[in-house]
Formats: C-alpha cells, sequence, structure tokens
C-alpha cells in the first residue's frame, strides 16, 4: 500500500504551508503559467498574483480587459493548473509549465471559436 504525503509544505517549492492562493497562484511554478497565458494573451497589460488572486476570490472584474473572455481564460487556467497539480501528486505527470500554458491557449482558442459573439 502506497502511503501519500500529507504534508502541508507546497510540492513544488517547498513552501512550508501550501494555502489555497499558493497552490492556484502564487506559487511560483503556478505563477508561470499565469504570466506566460496572460503574455500571450495581453502582452501589453501587467497583471499582478494579487490582481489573479483578486479576481478568483473576489470576482473583481478589471475595466481595461474583456472581462468575459478574461473570466473564460482565467477559469482555464484555473482548471488546467488543478488538473496538472493534481496529476503531479497522484500518478507523478511532470508538471512542464510550458507544456500546460500550450494546452491552455490551444483550447481556450477552440473554446473562442465555439462560442458566439457577444455585443
Amino acid at each position: 500500500m502506497t502511503t501519500r504525503n500529507t504534508s502541508a509544505q507546497c510540492h513544488f517549492c517547498s513552501c512550508v504551508v501550501e494555502d489555497i492562493q499558493h497552490l492556484i497562484v502564487r506559487c511560483p511554478r503556478k505563477w508561470a503559467v499565469w504570466i506566460e497565458v496572460f503574455n500571450c494573451y495581453s502582452p501589453h497589460l501587467y497583471f499582478s498574483q494579487d490582481d489573479i488572486c483578486s479576481l478568483l476570490w473576489s470576482f473583481k472584474t478589471f475595466h481595461f480587459v474583456d472581462n468575459p473572455e478574461s473570466w473564460t481564460l482565467c477559469c482555464s487556467v484555473l482548471a488546467h493548473i488543478w488538473r496538472f497539480h493534481w496529476r503531479l501528486i497522484i500518478q507523478g505527470t511532470p508538471f512542464t509549465e510550458n507544456t500546460i500554458v500550450k494546452i491552455i491557449m490551444s483550447r481556450f482558442a477552440t473554446l473562442k471559436r465555439s462560442l458566439p459573439e457577444i455585443d
């Protein structure tokens, strides 16, 4: 029988206590995914970790971005970070930031094409 590591320590960066914000956004490896995706999506804009946390936890919107599209993108990033985090923990599948970003951008583009235009 395998034993699971139930430590509160981050599996990626060894941060002593991994809270939900660290799990999803603040871990340097997860943040690298967020930054790369937003650099592809809006290279002219800067988003901080606090901005992303506000968007996810407070449903804060930004007047300078297309909010329905940014919400969709954030949901896609969130879902993939969650998925690949647990694939590493449970199956040992590597968490490769560049690969995850490519998958997110590909699926986001497919999703955008399938949605009707909202005016």
